[in-house]
């Protein structure tokens, strides 16, 4: 299935952001909020990037970022959930 294809390419490249951020963070665990925070700034810069390089039209940029704005609550839920399952999430 198309969508399940998509889905794991979709986990693996998340899987090797997450890699690199976690490699760009070793021995540096007195800057991790400032450092985390910074990187979340240049990976939501990139996100809006990519989508205007993709729509020319503003309006279907802002109805993508407004859709992940409204995520927020569930991703949290996900990602505290998934903190619990492994006793922390999984940075290589």
């Amino acid at each position: 299935m198309e969508d399940d294809k998509s889905l794991k390419s979709m986990h693996r490249f998340q899987a090797l952001i997450y890699e690199l951020l976690g490699d760009s963070l070793k021995g540096r665990e007195d800057m991790i909020d400032e450092l985390i925070l910074i990187y979340s700034a240049v990976l939501m810069k990139t996100a809006i990037e990519l989508y205007t390089m993709s729509f020319s039209d503003d309006k279907i940029v802002k109805e993508i970022l407004t859709s992940a704005i409204n995520s927020v609550p569930e991703v949290r839920q996900k990602f505290e959930t998934s903190i619990i399952s492994t006793k922390g999430p999984t940075i290589h």
